[in-house]
């Protein structure tokens, strides 16, 4: 009944145009959910490989977000999507054309990737809220407010006697990763081309005012063509709901993990147990002490309340009623025995931050290996402090000398 009255194509021109919708695809970027060697974020089970004949098999390049990308301080929306007018922001008939069937020709596409095709497809909107930049803490955007929503891009207020409690649940199956393949269905376009030519009830011809109101008809029914002809497009993707497998946890095309039901649990304690934790203060600058208790899902069921899934339910709802995490919040808020409340993990949330760290570290190896083979000596000398802080110490004081010298000689002078 929903795809008959309100197809898949109107559904996602109405969604591309709520910038809620791209404010909640996954934030952080590669380093957080994945790169190139670890799981795809984004599966095409009917990709279209490039042979060897036919030339180089298809890599992630064209898809992957330059990490030094930034938006103009002191720009807001409008900042933001000028800095990419190099590249096709909405994208015409043809680009579009070719996005889909380059990226079809990758079958495994990383998080990274898959955002910028939809910000490309996406309208206006799509560059302007999917931004999945990276988390250098010298990059000077942070503070823009085009990052504010983001929790990976812009740090904690200066707060230094706030305290930071993290209560989320887990051990409930959520989507984590996805299976795709091309849409078959062909896109239905509805093109509509009217000429008339109306005469009064004389049969003479009307007016030149009156051919100029019918012009405008004639405008407006174009542009309501044109309108329907875009809004009829098919999407280029659909999820794959025939892929299952028990065994790898893959449910109608989505594979499990662990979350609270909506929420994966990378996005629900990321940056409770890292990012915040950090000692180089670049998103705590203030050192905010942070909590973090994790409260595993335990269904149970009660004749009482047969809606919701017991007293330690964890479900992403559900929780607002779970008994355990009701004591630690009124611990909290009444200051009674709130030195109990303390960290508590029951998740792999640590060890995917040590993945998070290993691949934090792989590319800033690989940014020292391409730098040392761009500089050669010149970056083994800078990446020495101490010996560059001494030189250009050296260097002032020279400087400072030799200027009062010359200024000791022009007074010496102007005396004489």
């Amino acid at each position: 009944m929903i795809e008959q009255l309100w197809g898949r194509a109107y559904r996602k021109r109405l969604f591309d145009s709520w910038g809620s919708l791209w404010t909640m695809l996954p934030m952080g970027g590669d380093l957080i959910w994945g790169d190139d060697e670890d799981e795809p974020f984004l599966e095409l089970t009917d990709a279209m490989i490039k042979t060897a004949d036919a030339g180089a098999t298809a890599t992630q390049e064209e898809f992957t977000i330059d990490h030094n990308e930034s938006c103009n301080e002191g720009g807001g929306a409008s900042s933001i999507a000028s800095e990419d007018e190099s590249s096709t922001i909405v994208a015409t008939t043809s680009t579009a054309t070719e996005l889909i069937e380059d990226f079809s020709k990758s079958q495994n596409h990383t998080l990274e990737s898959t955002v910028r095709l939809l910000r490309r497809l996406g309208e206006e909107r799509g560059i302007v809220y999917a931004r999945t930049l990276s988390l250098d803490p010298s990059d000077n955007t942070r503070l823009h407010k085009g990052n504010w929503h983001d929790p990976t891009r812009t740090p904690l207020p200066y707060a230094p006697n706030m305290k930071i409690y993290c209560f989320y649940g887990h051990g409930i199956d959520t989507e984590r990763t996805y299976k795709y393949k091309r849409n078959d269905v062909e896109s239905t376009t509805t093109t509509t081309a009217t000429t008339t030519t109306t005469h009064d009830a004389g049969g003479t011809a009307t007016s030149g005012n009156d051919h100029q109101h019918h012009d405008h008809d004639q405008q407006q029914e174009s542009s309501s063509s044109s309108s329907s002809s875009s809004t009829n497009q098919e999407l280029p993707f659909i999820m794959d709901s025939e892929v299952e497998d028990a065994v790898e946890n893959i449910q109608y095309g989505a594979k499990m993990g662990d979350g609270d039901a909506s929420v994966s649990i990378v996005s629900l304690g990321y940056v409770c147990a890292d990012e915040w934790r950090r000692t180089d203060g670049s998103m705590n600058p203030s050192k905010i002490p942070v909590v973090t208790r994790e409260y595993r899902h335990q269904e149970e069921f009660v004749m009482d309340d047969p809606i919701r899934g017991g007293p330690l339910s964890a479900d992403h709802v559900d929780i607002l009623g779970n008994a355990d995490m009701t004591e630690d919040i009124l611990r909290v808020v009444t200051d009674f025995e709130s030195e109990t409340v303390q960290d508590k993990f029951t998740s792999n949330i640590l060890e995917i931050v040590e993945d998070v760290k290993k691949r934090r570290a792989k590319r800033r190896d690989a940014a020292a290996a391409a730098n040392k083979k761009k500089y050669g000596f010149l970056y083994w000398f800078m990446e020495r402090r101490e010996v560059t802080n001494a030189v250009l110490r050296m260097m002032a004081f020279l400087k400072t000398n030799y200027l009062k010298s010359i200024l000791t000689s022009a007074q010496t002078g102007i005396k004489r």
